[in-house]
């Protein structure tokens, strides 16, 4: 798809340098004297060719503006499309891996609460052997005590 809107590019480019073409021969059109006759017919005739041709650089400048916009548009789209594509695909890989994530985060807490228990009664025991230790080797107490 990128050649595509690389050829989209390079024809919106040229509409623009057209158009930019087109507005100045009908400004040079429109300036010039009639070289057919000297009627009143004539002059109008050059006026009203030297306004199609601006008007047509005009519609070819806008023409180009306006693709170009719609090239970057589309582009923006097919990367949110292709992004898109992506999460889901992990999100799908997600699901197959966890199919429940409530129930394992349910897990998750019933574990961290069972190893929140065990640690504090190895903080108890931990301090009743130092307390044992420190009644031990205290040398200020006698050994009969």
């Amino acid at each position: 798809m990128g050649i595509w809107r690389n050829l989209g590019y390079v024809y919106a480019a040229l509409n623009i340098v057209g158009g930019f073409v087109f507005i100045g021969i009908g400004a040079n059109l429109s300036t010039q004297q009639a070289s057919m006759g000297t009627g009143l017919f004539a002059n109008v005739f050059n006026q009203i060719g030297g306004l199609a041709f601006v008007y047509g650089g005009l519609n070819g400048i806008l023409i180009g503006i306006l693709l170009i916009w719609g090239l970057v548009k589309s582009g923006q789209i097919e990367n949110i499309d292709k992004n898109i594509k992506i999460i889901a695909e992990w999100a799908k890989l997600q699901l197959k891996q966890e199919p429940s994530s409530d129930y394992n985060l349910e897990d998750e807490q019933k574990k961290l609460d069972v190893d929140e228990k065990y640690l504090a009664e190895l903080e108890e025991k931990k301090k009743k052997m130092d307390k044992l230790d420190n009644d031990k080797f205290d040398p200020t107490k006698k050994s009969g005590e």
